[in-house]
């Protein structure tokens, strides 16, 4: 491998010139099924993840790859982690980063929540605060029963957990 693809600092593009170039999935199917992929997942420490997926201005995530990402919201909320799944829209005008994205919509404890136009820069500061304030410790163990997303319930909200991003001003819910 060509050690120019390599950057000493962490999560900075290491080859703009490998944007938007993918491996063939040529054989990797079963009937309908075929393989995705999550543009980022995000772990703090084991405590709390942040997965998200990003499209262009008016573009839908397909119903199997949101199907998978709510089954990954699930999973690690059942393992006690503080879990936000983002759907994001690229910038139309701006610079093409992740913090100047669009929030469509989250999901948070088994339900998906309106983005209400927030920049993903403000959802990643409220989700990395809350995640840094609870502690494993602090945290109640979880013990809900694994259930279709389509089909649940929203999830009961731990005590001393955030209640999502609601509310006039997405920022309201801090630790």
């Amino acid at each position: 491998m060509d050690s120019t693809s390599f950057s000493p600092e962490r999560g900075k593009m290491r080859d703009p010139n490998n944007v938007g170039k993918t491996l063939p999935w040529d054989g990797c199917s079963i009937g309908a099924c075929t393989p995705t992929d999550f543009d980022f997942v995000f772990d703090l420490h084991g405590i709390a993840t942040l997965i998200a997926e990003t499209k262009y201005a008016g573009v839908e995530i397909p119903l199997g790859q949101q199907k998978i990402l709510e089954r990954e919201g699930i999973t690690h909320t059942l393992a006690g982690k503080f879990t936000v799944v983002a759907h994001l829209e690229e910038p139309l005008i701006g610079p093409r980063t992740y913090p100047n994205c669009t929030v469509v919509r989250y999901w948070y404890l088994n339900a998906w929540r309106e983005g209400k136009g927030v920049k993903f820069a403000a959802l990643f500061s409220w989700w990395s605060e809350w995640a840094q304030t609870l502690s494993w410790k602090l945290r109640p163990k979880l013990s809900y029963k694994l259930l279709r997303p389509d089909k649940a319930a929203p999830l009961s909200v731990p005590e001393g957990w955030p209640t999502g991003m609601d509310g006039a001003d997405p920022l309201s819910a801090t630790p």
